[in-house]
């Protein structure tokens, strides 16, 4: 099912009219706006689409995870690693990132132990065996540093 959106909100974005004025705002919403595209009606859309793959995608989530007040703190810390190494504005790239993290919390959970795929929790505290949240982000960022072309999008 996720995979299915994500298609389609690439391909919405990629191959519509609308889809090409988020990308115009997005880039340059001055020269969006000479060229006479509304740029308000444009981020209320954006606010829309981006509220509703939220609800989609805590909805998709409730199955398989208890509901409580700091729920999503863990997502987001993980959302964060995906759109760095993705690159900012790639969705294929945050794709194939999210893949990436998928496969990368698994083989640790596999190899080392499942107490360790978790990703620290937002309080900050890194579940045993797990590097925390400064060690992540000292990692992705040297990897940007090292390999450019990695975060820079496609």
């Amino acid at each position: 099912m996720l995979i299915v959106i994500t298609i389609v909100l690439f391909a919405f974005l990629k191959y519509t009219t609308t889809g090409k004025q988020i990308r115009a705002v997005s880039q340059n919403p001055i020269g969006a706006e000479v060229v006479g595209i509304n740029t308000k009606r444009i981020y209320i859309l954006t606010y829309g689409i981006g509220t509703a793959l939220a609800g989609i995608a805590g909805a998709l989530l409730t199955g398989f995870y208890t509901i409580f007040p700091t729920a999503g703190a863990s997502f987001g810390f993980r959302a964060l690693i995906v759109v760095v190494v993705g690159g900012l504005g790639s969705i294929p790239g945050a794709f194939f990132a999210g893949i990436f993290l998928g496969l990368l919390e698994t083989m640790v959970a596999l190899f080392i132990s499942s107490s360790s795929s978790t990703l620290p929790s937002s309080d900050g505290q890194a579940a045993s065996g797990f590097p925390s949240n400064g060690a992540i982000l000292s990692w992705i960022s040297a990897l940007s540093a090292r390999y450019p072309t990695i975060t820079s999008g496609w």
